[in-house]
């Protein structure tokens, strides 16, 4: 995309809505409106509930009204509206990143360096790692580590996704919604109160569509269906009046193979060698030897706990989540009759924690907050079977995790106007290893231990901040973050497997409120050591995962965001993220290098020093902008989203990139003054560019995957 085309698509979303308000009032200017601001933004970034200017951390809020005018729908789409992180989707694998910080392991049990949380619910499988939002409340991305009050595995930092909670007054919504590719959608929800003291909220999601890539083996027919359905019921008691228990269960199966249906970039695949082979080249073709999946099935609970008290509040979160995924793939990413590699994988997931925290009331110049963590999970391949000319086996194969964590911050103020932050997280974590390889016509096997580990690390953060005016400020931080180990479920090693990675940060910054414009800016430094990152070794014709340690990288940048209301029709909002991320010591990195003729590729060794960390964009830049006004009786709601990214990496070679892109999205609403229905028309990717979402490199091909191309549909709301 050329710079041209991007500055057209911002001059568009910028001017649109002052356009439509001049045609909507042609004999007035936009009015200059003194009493305008920008609403106050609360968050829970530090355990308890403080103004997003007081926290001295890059966080970014996105509301339920934004996500739903921006068209956001899902975790993988959160990338648009948040400087500075990406959301890949590789088969049923999310892998978020955070200012270049990310993982490329993808077994089960192994966790993402971004940690993701859902109603204060830790979320470990990277496989379970996609959330729809039928029922969002709002979403806290914070950037940089998190290892104080979020501890192991948000190394890059943490993504808070909450959803509503029962309400004390009867209330209900339901959407329903259609679009191109056949896209279906029906969203539920309701809540109230069933008894004194105890309310409810039931929420019902489904989605389907006929997917949006085209198979050429059926003439081009529409391929990969998406099916995705949410059921989530939470009851809130309130035996007194400073105690709650909050208690939620949900379930949800979603079926998505779109991650796993692509191409293989410049038809590099071993099937080329096949004659009768179909390889596609243009995205969304698709061509495989057998029928790609992806699903997955998750289902738990949690109860939440929180008692006032004259010192302060005391909050419990004791939560269980089991996953169970099938996915199916055709590693060769084209279809050659009588042959291929196929992947056939059972992962099996679940997870147990109990948190446990006290946030104190102020005491003086003096705010406490401490806690104490523990964690149990188990994820095995059961079994991951391979299946390729001339060989049929299978990989039984788990590690589990045992991690405990203390922690505690205590805030000061110094003086009127200086503030410190002080805190520190130890953690403790074993983790148990045990597999083997077998063909698949034996019994399943026990599986016998290999390996076993003990990491700890303790973790600290320290943050000034310098009130420059009540509404604007300067800080610094100092903090750090670490993920832990994890084996290589396919190595059957005792020795398998990668130590922890570590991630120190200096970051400084300024949040400032003025009158109708928030403007916030953080410039940050990250020593970044011993790197997890996961490459594909070929042994006897199979694709097996190799995980190594990259010796160091070193990562700088830039974070600015403002919020500018211009009137009370009319607002903007603006994200720009500067980053330069690349390894300092790698001089043994596992690639894969394409053979002459793009017949495959084998795997070499390289120095990739010097090299751009995967996922990492120099510049990415977001605006939005949007307008309200009254027309034909009711309330017209405009609204347009610009995202612009640079090019960036899918490997340690810097060998296969996404091109820069520009995508549009856009909606509008319209609803009678009553407020009860609301009808809208809807459109993303409005520049219908083709956006790698994934890379799977191995020595079968360069396998790619496509995001949706243009998507556009109309929905319906009704609210009472």
């Amino acid at each position: 995309m050329s710079k041209a085309k991007l500055l057209n698509a911002v001059a568009i979303v910028a001017v649109w809505p002052v356009v439509v308000q001049a045609a909507a009032n042609p004999e007035s200017a936009p009015p200059s409106d003194k009493a305008v601001t920008v609403d106050e933004v609360i968050v829970t970034a530090q355990k308890h509930q403080d103004k997003l200017r007081d926290v001295p951390l890059s966080v970014t809020v996105l509301g339920a009204a934004q996500l739903v005018r921006s068209g956001i729908s899902n975790t993988a789409d959160l990338t648009d509206l948040t400087p500075g992180l990406k959301m890949d989707h590789v088969g049923t694998y999310t892998q978020p990143a955070i200012r270049g910080i990310s993982s490329s392991l993808s077994q089960p049990g192994s966790e993402g360096t971004v940690a993701v949380y859902l109603d204060g619910v830790y979320q470990p499988s990277l496989a379970g790692g996609t959330f729809d939002f039928p029922d969002i409340s709002r979403i806290e991305v914070l950037k940089g580590p998190q290892g104080t009050l979020f501890g192991r595995n948000a190394a890059g930092g943490a993504i808070q996704i909450f959803t509503l909670d029962p309400t004390p007054n009867f209330s209900a919504y339901g959407k329903v919604a259609y679009g191109n590719y056949n896209d279906r959608t029906v969203t539920g929800f309701v809540s109230g109160p069933i008894a004194p003291g105890v309310e409810f909220s039931l929420m019902g999601y489904n989605r389907e569509n006929d997917g949006y890539n085209h198979d050429l083996r059926n003439g081009g027919q529409l391929t990969g269906a998406l099916r995705s359905s949410i059921v989530r019921g939470k009851l809130l008691f309130t035996p007194m009046e400073n105690f709650h228990i909050l208690v939620t269960g949900f379930y949800s199966r979603r079926s998505d193979p779109s991650g796993g249906f692509g191409l293989p970039l410049n038809g590099n695949t071993d099937d080329r060698l096949v004659p009768g082979a179909i390889i596609p080249t243009h995205p969304w073709d698709v061509a495989t030897n057998i029928k790609q999946a992806g699903e997955i099935e998750s289902y738990g609970g949690s109860i939440k706990g929180t008692l006032d008290t004259q010192y302060g509040t005391v909050t419990s979160i004791t939560a269980y989540t089991k996953y169970n995924e099938i996915i199916i793939a055709d590693v060769d990413y084209a279809y050659a009759p009588g042959s291929g590699t196929d992947d056939i994988l059972s992962t099996p997931e679940r997870a147990f924690s109990q948190e446990l925290d006290f946030a104190s009331v102020k005491m003086g110049p003096v705010r406490l907050v401490t806690g104490v963590f523990y964690y149990d999970s188990n994820g095995s391949y059961y079994p991951a079977r391979v299946v390729g000319p001339g060989f049929d086996v299978s990989i039984y194969s788990q590690q589990s995790a045992q991690a405990a964590s203390v922690f505690g911050e205590a805030y000061v103020d110094l003086t009127s106007r200086l503030s410190l932050i002080a805190g520190l997280r130890y953690s403790h974590e074993d983790r148990q290893y045990g597999g083997l390889i077998i063909p698949t016509v034996a019994p399943i096997p026990t599986l016998p231990q290999l390996g076993k580990r003990t990491d700890n690390d303790v973790t600290p953060r320290v943050s000034v901040r310098y009130n420059l005016t009540p509404l604007s400020n300067v800080y610094f931080t100092y903090s750090q973050g670490f993920k832990s180990g994890s084996f290589n479920l396919t190595e059957f090693s005792p020795n398998s497997g990668v130590s922890p990675e570590k991630v120190t940060s200096y970051e400084v910054g300024s949040k400032n409120s003025f009158g109708p414009l928030d403007l916030n800016a953080a410039a940050f430094y990250y020593n970044y050591d011993d790197l997890q990152v996961q490459s594909f070794v070929t042994v006897g014709g199979v694709a097996f995962p190799k995980l190594q340690n990259a010796a160091s990288a070193r990562i700088y940048g830039l974070d600015a965001d403002a919020s500018l209301r211009l009137s009370r029709s009319l607002s903007l909002r603006a994200g720009l993220s500067l980053l330069d991320a690349k390894y300092v010591r790698f001089p043994s990195a596992s690639v894969t290098t394409p053979l002459p003729g793009n017949v495959g590729s084998v795997n070499t060794t390289i120095n990739a020093s010097g090299k751009y960390l995967v996922r990492s964009p120099p510049v990415t830049l977001t605006l939005t902008g949007n307008y309200t006004t009254e027309v034909l009786g009711g309330h017209l709601d405009l609204s347009s989203t610009v995202y612009y990214s640079d090019r960036f990496y899918f490997d340690a070679a810097d060998r296969v990139s996404q091109a820069p892109f520009v995508t549009v999205a856009a909606r509008a609403a319209w609803s009678p003054n009553d407020g009860h229905v609301t009808f809208a028309v809807y459109g993303r990717n409005l520049t219908n560019e083709a956006v790698l979402q994934g890379a799977f490199l191995t020595t079968n091909a360069d396998g790619v995957s496509f995001a949706p191309p243009r998507t556009y549909g109309v929905s319906v709301e009704y609210r009472f």
